[in-house]
């Protein structure tokens, strides 16, 4: 889908992430396509942290979130990582 030319409804699926992601680990930043943002963060392995460097909302800093849970929000910047453990992350 592109993002130059939105049909009715596509708006919808671009705030839930349809317009790609990407893995991320602690050591492995993952990069934010330019005039995008993370849109959510579905976590992978027990205890992943999301620490205050992220620029967005929420801001989840010391909180441990266990695998399998998707956190909604907005995150903006160039990178995005990660304080401990892997997730998705998704574009919009």
């Amino acid at each position: 889908m592109s993002t130059a030319k939105l049909k009715r409804g596509d708006s919808d699926l671009v705030s839930f992430g349809q317009m790609g992601g990407a893995f991320v680990s602690v050591g492995s930043d993952a990069t934010i396509p330019a005039g995008l943002s993370v849109v959510a963060v579905t976590c992978l392995s027990a205890n992943t942290q999301i620490p205050n460097g992220a620029t967005g909302f929420p801001q989840m800093s010391g909180q441990n979130i266990p695998a399998g849970v998707t956190i909604y929000g907005r995150w903006d910047g160039s990178t995005f990582a990660l304080g401990a453990g892997s997730a998705i992350i998704y574009f919009g």
